[in-house]
């Protein structure tokens, strides 16, 4: 993890409200990270729009070194004020998780 690109940690939404949050990160390892890398949805709240099932979005390959922008689908608030936490992971997309987790 390098930065939030965007949606700061402690973002207040309007009830229902509809984003995509992005993150910076990097390869710090010494191996390329596989093409069927994924950012997959690990616990607290889902902040799925409509029922959707949008808990895991592809990466792909990075290379050692190399500075990526990972993205969510489509995110949405829920409708009762509140906290919400929803965590992330990388997967090598087999189930392996890597990284530390991330969160919006």
């Amino acid at each position: 993890y390098i930065a939030d690109n965007n949606i700061p940690d402690g973002q207040i939404f309007p009830p229902g409200a509809e984003f995509v949050k992005s993150w910076a990160m990097r390869n710090d390892g010494s191996s390329p990270w596989p093409d069927t890398t994924e950012l997959v949805f690990v616990a607290g709240d889902r902040l799925q729009v409509d029922g959707a099932h949008g808990d895991r979005f592809k990466v792909g390959s990075v290379y050692p070194g190399e500075t990526v922008d990972v993205w969510t689908g489509e995110m949405k608030a829920p409708e009762l004020p509140g906290k919400y936490i929803s965590y992330w992971r990388l997967s090598d997309g087999f189930g392996n998780r890597f990284g530390h987790s991330i969160w919006v």
